[in-house]
């Protein structure tokens, strides 16, 4: 969690009725605007795909080609079979096990991956309803021919990626090198000459921003869980040295388990990059952006945190700690009221919640971590948090390592 600060806002919030009638009217209508899927702020700002009768995407050059083909992979990643047979035996749901033990993680180099036409795609993978959208993508649920096994596809336009075709290499080569249950899985990918096309693992709960649609805010325990199993995510991810930079709601997807639990799986690495020195690229989500974007000051990992905390109190009261104060206004407002840092808790919709202003205000908080800031009166604290964090850092230059490994492995295996 980024270091809370203090607050002396006079921001107008929405009326307790607003609230009860669902978040997307505080959320939604007065920051993210009326499109759910696209507020990512990036150089280009819109997408348009082609889309036939069938609802499949194709190009208009390839519409009434009739080739009878199918794309043999052979390419086999030892390690990750090994690992996804590890994992599967772990999983009490049986069923999700074998269809991990058997969804295997096919490598591709660039060459490979290209096939003459969108036709041979879609004879093995069956496309169906639109799952969401985005700036540069469309998302499907899709059925593999034979098998019957379902996934979802993103569907790139690659007229949209002029100058950017960097931003989808390093979506798939992180992707593909991720495996964490928390993280979802991308297995295969096509490229045909308008389109690229990612065939993920598919998860049918939904996303956090349709649950906080429904649930308007959640209990603290179940926003517990829900942020553990993201930070779960950011861990691996940070020890990689890997910035997701655009961590919101619709970008974790939830996994509805057999005894009623949920499981967050984070999604979209459309932004994703590791970090090798100060970013200074301008992109995010208006609502959940760091104050180090809008600065263009440099940043680093750092700026997934704070959209954990925008999302933890979202989660908790069912509105954003920063919004602008009219309705339909330009994002200047709400940027100046991220950058001063100025938000409150307000009452009656902080009254419920028990003890997280005491740690969202606690003083190991609000000194970004550095203990050497610490009081004498919370050494005893102090204490358990540098055990822990010499533990979690000690885990993370072994991710840290595993990972350069891994790099080098795939390095050698190209060349």
């Amino acid at each position: 969690m980024r270091a809370t600060r203090e607050t002396h806002t006079t921001e107008c919030v929405p009326h307790t009725n607003d609230l009860e009638l669902g978040v997307l009217k505080t959320v939604r209508s007065s920051v993210l605007g009326p499109q759910k899927f696209s507020d990512t702020f990036t150089i280009n700002q819109s997408v348009e795909t082609s889309v036939n009768k069938n609802n499949l995407p194709l190009c208009e050059s390839v519409h009434n080609v009739r080739a009878e083909a199918t794309i043999q992979a052979n390419i086999n990643d030892q390690t990750d079979f090994k690992q996804s047979k590890k994992h599967a035996k772990q999983d009490t749901d049986g069923a999700q096990g074998r269809k991990q033990r058997k969804n295997k993680v096919i490598r591709k180099t660039k060459e490979e991956r290209f096939v003459s036409n969108d036709y041979l795609v879609t004879t093995q993978y069956e496309l169906g309803r639109k799952l969401g959208d985005g700036n540069f993508a469309n998302v499907y649920q899709s059925r593999k021919t034979g098998t019957g096994r379902e996934f979802a596809i993103k569907v790139i336009g690659k007229s949209k990626l002029k100058g950017k075709e960097y931003m989808v290499e390093d979506e798939i080569r992180i992707m593909k090198d991720c495996r964490h249950h928390n993280i979802i899985r991308l297995y295969e990918e096509f490229e045909t000459p308008c389109w690229i096309y990612l065939v993920m693992e598919l998860v049918k709960g939904g996303d956090l921003f349709d649950a906080i649609s429904q649930s308007v805010k959640f209990a603290e325990v179940d926003s517990a869980l829900m942020i553990k199993d993201l930070c779960h995510a950011l861990f691996y991810l940070h020890s990689r040295r890997i910035v997701h930079r655009d961590i919101k709601p619709e970008n974790l997807l939830v996994h509805r388990n057999k005894d009623g639990s949920v499981t967050l799986k984070l999604a979209d690495f459309g932004l994703a990059m590791e970090v090798k020195g100060l970013i200074y690229a301008v992109c995010g989500t208006p609502t959940y952006v760091a104050p180090e974007i809008l600065s263009e000051t440099g940043y680093g990992l750092e700026i997934d945190m704070w959209a954990v905390g925008i999302i933890t109190y979202i989660l908790l009261c069912g509105f954003p700690p920063f919004r602008s104060t009219e309705k339909n206004t330009n994002q200047s407002q709400l940027f100046e009221s991220i950058k001063a840092g100025h938000f409150e808790f307000l009452s009656p919709f902080w009254d419920h919640v028990s003890a997280a202003i005491d740690v969202l205000t606690h003083v190991w908080i609000v000194s970004n971590g550095q203990t050497s800031k610490v009081p004498n009166q919370c050494l005893f604290v102090d204490n358990l948090d540098l055990h822990l964090h010499h533990r979690l850092e000690e885990t993370a230059e072994l991710n840290y390592q595993t990972y350069q490994i891994l790099k080098e492995k795939r390095r050698r295996e190209k060349n």
